[in-house]
């Protein structure tokens, strides 16, 4: 967490629908919170390649924060 936005950054194994949602447990003198739900739609990846970085994965999605 960076100035009270989080960032995930996660790879996808399947494509579809996919709904995300951040919760914060909370700590001494912190409440705790939850996001509302984001739905996101992963595509599959295109290009394919011989073998570099970032192939293999169903797709992506844009950054998604959550934060207040």
């Amino acid at each position: 967490m960076v100035n009270g936005i989080a960032a995930l950054n996660h790879t996808f194994t399947t494509t579809g629908t996919h709904s995300i949602t951040a919760i914060y447990s909370g700590a001494a003198g912190f409440t705790g919170s939850t996001s509302t739900v984001h739905t996101i739609q992963i595509k599959a990846a295109t290009g394919g390649g011989s073998g570099s970085l970032g192939s293999g994965s169903a797709g992506s999605s844009d950054f998604l924060p959550f934060g207040s």
